[in-house]
């Protein structure tokens, strides 16, 4: 009987938190919206868009869907050719393209497409396929710290006191977890693990990785930058490039449906430089350029996405 009522129990918490997974997200993002909203009437967002100069953005918004496929691109190829020297960049550009298209249009997909690619397109399996999304991450980071650090310091623009001090920290301790690693030559096809990638990555890779990340994150800022001035926004750049780096991490967090909701709340860090109304006009615009551009540049990639995915090797290395 006891034995009974714990398995009842147990399956009522996987309900409540398959519940929680499905429903909360949604629930996140109205919740915030409607925070927003009590702010912001929609009427005054309307108006500021009109106001502002979209026109001059779109160059702006072209501009940043080609060099951040080119940067991220490469930088995803440093540690995959790691791991696997017969794949080449013109393999992984159309890839990502095509990816962050899916992702346009599906924010359920996530990276899912672009992991499933990795693990049954190359024939390394899942596990090892985490292992190299990590490796992305941990390069991910390591930039992004730096970018904030320099920005931060460099800039010395009206941020709080903890990002002096976090930013740099956490980037200190990234390279050093890269540069401590232990290295350990791994066979792909044949071995399988999360943290046998990470090990199997060399240094160098790292931080090349890291390096063209950094890039990419210059990439973000000085574009984002450009469009705020475009559109009417003359935030400084300091302010900008401690920020946006922040603000695209809470994008990724599972915490609402796409990002949205979260996201725009985060934007309004901006209100000290610019009234609440135009930063929503603009991060409304923003956005809506960058997923034309993404769509554009992605959709004759996206048939190669789905054929690796579904007609890939599905053979994985041993567990």
């Amino acid at each position: 009987m006891a034995a009974e009522i714990t398995r009842a129990k147990e399956t009522t918490r996987q309900r409540a938190a398959r519940l929680a997974r499905t429903f909360g997200p949604w629930l996140v993002a109205a919740l915030i919206v409607l925070v927003i909203l009590r702010r912001v009437r929609p009427a005054e967002i309307a108006a500021a868009v009109r106001a502002g100069h979209v026109g001059r953005v779109v160059p702006v918004a072209v501009a940043f869907a080609v060099a951040q496929l080119i940067t991220m691109s490469t930088a995803d190829w440093l540690i995959v050719r790691a791991i696997l020297p017969s794949v080449r960049w013109r393999e992984i550009a159309p890839v990502k393209a095509g990816v962050t298209t899916v992702q346009s249009v599906a924010w359920v997909a996530t990276q899912g497409a672009y992991a499933a690619w990795i693990s049954r397109a190359t024939g390394i399996g899942i596990r090892n396929a985490a292992g190299v999304f990590l490796a992305f991450g941990l390069c991910d980071w390591t930039a992004g710290t730096f970018v904030i650090s320099c920005a931060l310091w460099i800039t010395r623009p009206q941020a709080p006191l903890f990002l002096y001090v976090a930013a740099p920290t956490c980037f200190a301790i990234l390279v050093v977890v890269l540069a401590t690693l232990r290295r350990r030559p791994l066979d792909p096809h044949g071995e399988a693990g999360v943290v046998r990638v990470l090990q199997a990555i060399p240094r160098r890779a790292y931080f090349a990785s890291a390096l063209a990340r950094v890039g990419s994150a210059t990439v973000v800022l000085t574009t984002t930058w450009a469009a705020m001035r475009a559109f009417g926004m003359p935030i400084p750049f300091g302010v900008v490039a401690a920020y946006a780096p922040l603000l695209l991490a809470i994008g990724s967090l599972p915490i609402s449906v796409g990002g949205f909701g979260a996201v725009q709340g985060a934007w309004l860090v901006y209100t000290p430089w610019a009234p609440a109304a135009q930063i929503l006009a603009f991060q409304f615009t923003w956005n809506l350029l960058q997923m034309a551009g993404q769509l554009a540049r992605g959709l004759p990639f996206v048939k190669r996405v789905v054929v690796g995915v579904t007609a890939g090797s599905p053979k994985a290395p041993p567990r």
